[in-house]
């Protein structure tokens, strides 16, 4: 009987590893396959400042970099005036993925010279947050202030300094 249980115990590690590997494998390929390019772009975030938002969205779409949500926020965070946006390169399941698992996930975040229009509050709920063309159409005249972009160094390392 304790054979037996040991066996059962046995074959659930093994499937459970054996289900965490390509997971893992999967996303690190992931991170791979986008970090690389986002390094390049904060290399030269500079020369997006003052610039409009359509100048560095052409440009993540010449890197093949696709915006899969946003989130845009308040700065300061106790007033009305939004002027920062950040953007998630991952799907809700990768994301997810990524937190549970302490690796690193890829955003940026955008300050803006001017206020994002309040439009932008009902569209978040519309959509779900995943990024579009009524999006794109709201911000590509926004010039840009400022930019960091964060787990973009290592993928075991989800706390490292932005860029």
């Amino acid at each position: 009987m304790k054979t037996l249980r040991k066996l059962i115990l046995t074959a659930i590690l093994l499937l459970t590893v054996n289900s965490y590997y390509p997971q893992s494998k999967e996303y690190t390929e992931l991170y791979n396959s986008i970090t690389p390019k986002l390094q390049k772009t904060a290399t030269i975030k500079q020369e997006f400042y003052g610039k409009e938002f359509s100048f560095l969205y052409k440009e993540l779409e010449k890197e093949n970099i696709k915006v899969i949500k946003l989130f845009p926020y308040s700065i300061p965070s106790t007033t009305k005036n939004i002027r920062g946006l950040r953007l998630y390169f991952l799907n809700d399941e990768q994301s997810h993925y990524a937190y549970k698992n302490n690796f690193a996930e890829p955003f940026l975040d955008i300050v803006f010279k001017d206020n994002i229009s309040q439009e932008i509050m009902p569209m978040g709920p519309k959509f779900n947050g995943n990024w579009n063309n009524e999006f794109y159409n709201l911000l590509s005249k926004l010039r840009i202030e400022k930019m960091k972009f964060y787990g973009v160094d290592k993928i075991n390392d989800p706390y490292s300094n932005p860029r």
